[in-house]
């Protein structure tokens, strides 16, 4: 009987920031174990990949770890893949920055084990059909894809790797056997090896391509695995680039947009999402995945809006590098910080354990890039108008040489407050849910509620929203770009028992150095006294709680607040000390107000048990309105930001 022929090996990857225990961490558990185990077993081929973000930390930390790699490379027993450096997601990245990764990790690889890759690894496996010119263009002559891209592809013989085009351009596509690979963590080696067996065939050879996570198996069942293959001697371990000389090939094909299931299924609203998964199970395995697929990766950045946020940062930073002209060193230094920025997994939130964390290291590199690109003596602070979040409308970007504040019409709020000298977004959280909505937790959004209402009630989502204030539409009355100036208006309604009153609320920005003043102007323009609470809520995004202090102004001493929901009265000050990034944040209202203050925090999908993430803080201050008809309510809120 035919051998069979099986391709094995491992993707690594490191995530964007993280401690330096976690990493080591992985490195002693995992990816060192794996690599020692298989240099004692010479004559099992693999394929391997490492990311770049990884290979750089090896280098620094373990280098010996790539003495030994490369020595595996030079005796042809390991076949090292290629791909993008940073690991981003490639089909949302502009077609340069997605060309310049892909180099910049090939050339790293041809410089430090003198072999230029030619097979890649496509992260996620989120693919779009434009990759196949692109991979092709940086010299790729071989990629991966998994069990949904070759069911939706019509594609039944999975024994050899297709050939896919895009503008001319070929590259071959190795079909992964996923459900092999996903078993491997609950099975034992022996059970593995013959889940393999029973794919050989008495009439032809064949191919199985298996690529597993690192961390999949610990050092113990690897080695037992390899001894398996050892002994067996109907299973020939070899690798994609020995395959595409001997091995026939399939036909061409064309693979349609997706990703791994997992993403898809996330892409999808939660209750479409869950009669996939009935249907899919009503279906049975095969017949589900050659019918459907779930969703689409970009649909991420709808259904998640601070995903999206992100995505649009991304973009506009892309605009921002590609715009310097005449300074080689300073491009570079900024597309490096962008690329980093461009890290897959910030751009998903779903199931992902720390995700957040991940976001905020990605707005890090962002911002960071940013600051480069602006040329001393040169950049002079102005309001930016734009469509940033690309979602037909214009935004409202102000960007100083301290800070950066954005606004967005939707609630006439801040959606990014940026500070510069310490490359951190204090507007980056994750979004709250309202009913069956991602709601962002923005600054400066407008409440109107009814009088007595308590702050259990606000948090829990149980206060009555009397106004159509806090998402709707603001109209542009003023916007002096040079000045830093920017008036919005809004002429909506504010339900008042069982009458609705028509309400304007003006809001006047003005930027300036280190502080924004935004001055609120409310007019009763109904028949009826309005007698309501209005609040505006403030969200600051912090990196740990025991890194922050939050402190009121009582006459002339500041005394702590802690750090759960508390009621205030007559305040006047408040201030956020940042410990982490040595910043003040303090927020001042020229009418006294009485307040509330909490903790942002979210569900830890890590933990096993009931458990919470902090994400930041929430304050707002609420004043009690009782305006005539035709009255008047005026203030004005600033925000300063500040050094330690």
């Amino acid at each position: 009987m035919p051998e069979i022929q099986l391709i094995f090996g491992t993707y690594n990857s490191l995530p964007l920031g993280g401690t330096e225990s976690s990493r080591e961490k992985q490195y002693q558990h995992f990816i060192k174990p794996f690599l020692s185990s298989l240099y004692l077993f010479p004559e099992i081929p693999s394929v391997l990949y490492y990311s770049g973000i990884l290979l750089q930390w090896l280098e620094k930390k373990h280098p010996e770890f790539l003495d030994v790699l490369g020595e595996m490379i030079s005796r042809k027993q390991v076949e090292l893949l290629g791909g993008a450096f940073y690991d981003p997601i490639l089909t949302i990245l502009p077609r340069s920055d997605a060309l310049g990764q892909i180099e910049l990790l090939t050339t790293y690889i041809r410089k430090k084990f003198g072999k230029r890759p030619r097979g890649a690894w496509i992260p996620e496996m989120e693919w779009e059909p434009w990759l196949a010119s692109t991979l092709r263009t940086c010299g790729m002559d071989y990629t991966f894809l998994g069990d949904y891209h070759f069911n939706a592809a019509g594609v039944i013989k999975r024994y050899v790797p297709y050939l896919t085009e895009d503008q001319g351009k070929t590259i071959h596509v190795f079909p992964l056997f996923e459900h092999i690979a996903e078993s491997l963590a609950k099975i034992s080696p022996k059970e593995v090896v013959k889940t393999i067996l029973s794919h050989q065939s008495a009439s032809e050879e064949r191919l199985l391509t298996l690529l597993v996570p690192g961390d999949c198996w610990p050092s113990a069942k690897i080695e037992e695995f390899f001894l398996e293959l050892r002994k067996n001697g109907q299973i020939q371990c070899t690798q994609p680039n020995r395959c595409m000389r001997s091995t026939q090939l399939g036909y061409k094909t064309y693979f349609p947009c997706g990703s791994k299931e997992q993403r898809m299924v996330e892409a999808l609203p939660p209750e479409r999402a869950k009669e996939y998964r009935a249907l899919k199970a009503r279906l049975g395995t095969t017949h589900g995945e050659m019918l459907f697929g779930g969703g689409f990766f970009r649909q991420l950045l709808s259904r998640f809006p601070e995903s999206n946020l992100l995505y649009s940062k991304m973009q506009y930073v892309h605009l921002l590098v590609n715009g310097i002209r005449g300074d080689r060193y300073r491009k570079t230094a900024a597309r490096e910080e962008l690329w980093k920025g461009q890290y897959g997994k910030a751009y998903w939130s779903g199931s992902f354990p720390g995700g957040h964390l991940i976001r905020k290291q990605a707005y890090k590199s962002l911002i960071t890039a940013e600051r480069i690109t602006r040329e001393k003596g040169v950049f002079i602070p102005s309001l930016v108008v734009m469509d940033f979040d690309m979602d037909g409308k214009d935004e409202f970007l102000y960007q100083g040489h301290e800070l950066n504040a954005y606004v967005h019409l939707s609630g006439g709020a801040l959606f990014e407050l940026d500070n510069l000298h310490k490359a951190w977004n204090y507007i980056e959280c994750v979004a709250k849910k309202r009913g069956e909505e991602e709601v962002l937790r923005k600054a400066f959004l407008d409440h109107f509620f009814p009088l007595g209402t308590g702050i259990d009630e606000f948090i829990s989502d149980r206060h009555v929203e009397g106004g159509d204030f806090l998402d709707r539409a603001y109209t542009v009355v003023k916007c002096d770009k040079e000045r830093g100036e920017l008036v919005l208006e809004r002429r909506g309604i504010v339900r008042q028992a069982k009458e609705t009153i028509p309400v304007r609320l003006v809001k006047k920005y003005i930027f300036k150095g280190n502080t924004i003043n935004l001055y609120y102007s409310i007019v009763n323009a109904g028949a009826t006294s309005l007698r309501m609470s209005f609040g505006v809520e403030v969200n600051l995004s912090f990196a740990e709680k025991e890194q922050v202090r939050v402190l009121r102004l009582e006459g002339k001493t500041r005394k702590e607040v802690l750090h759960e929901p508390v009621k205030l009265s007559n305040v006047g000050e408040i201030v956020f000390e940042d410990l982490a990034h040595a910043t003040q944040i303090v927020l001042s209202t020229l009418e006294p107000a009485s307040a509330w203050n909490w903790p942002n925090e979210c569900d830890d999908s890590s933990s096993d048990g009931p458990s919470t993430v902090y994400l930041g803080s929430c304050f707002l201050p609420y004043w009690q309105l009782e305006l005539p008809p035709e009255g008047v309510w005026e203030n004005r809120l600033t925000l300063k930001m500040g050094t330690l």
